[in-house]
């Protein structure tokens, strides 16, 4: 509840759930699967999480029955997990975009990954509300997509929060 509590009163709420380290800027990649085991790589480095190739599985069998795709070139794909202790957010950008659900449609160019706790299930309604506002605009996906650095990135989140 502590990362909740906190949040309500933290106007840059989103930016303190990833940092900088857990940003992959301008992928090439054009596998949703190979793109989201990347994206866990690098955050188990970042934040010690262990058993990725299970947290993958569950990703995979969650998006592969209904994908999450939030908008406009926007996929937040997310799971709650026992052995975790706070948010932990990971981003993906592609300029060119790619096909999150393999039909070819529903290009995306921003994609957010969501590890909570599942002891924390208010903490992460209101991550999910707070990326939903942001993402709402047609034009973040794209706008996020171009930004050239993981700072540019995480700064546009830290304002856009606001």
């Amino acid at each position: 509840m502590a990362q909740n509590e906190n949040a309500q009163n933290n106007s840059d709420f989103l930016s303190t759930l990833f940092g900088c380290n857990d940003i992959i800027c301008h992928t090439k990649r054009t596998n949703r699967d190979a793109i989201l085991m990347e994206l866990l790589k690098l955050l188990a480095r970042e934040h010690d999480i262990s058993n990725i190739e299970e947290i993958h599985r569950i990703i995979q069998e969650r998006e592969s029955d209904m994908p999450s795709v939030a908008g406009v070139g926007v996929a937040m794909p997310h799971a709650r997990l026992d052995k975790l202790t706070k948010i932990t957010l990971g981003i993906v950008t592609s300029e060119e975009g790619f096909s999150y659900t393999g039909d070819g449609q529903n290009l995306v160019h921003l994609l957010i990954l969501i590890l909570a706790p599942k002891a924390d299930p208010e903490a992460y309604l209101h991550t999910l509300s707070s990326l939903a506002k942001i993402c709402r605009n047609p034009d973040a996906a794209a706008h996020v997509a171009a930004l050239k650095t993981p700072e540019a990135i995480r700064n546009y989140f830290k304002f856009e929060d606001q």
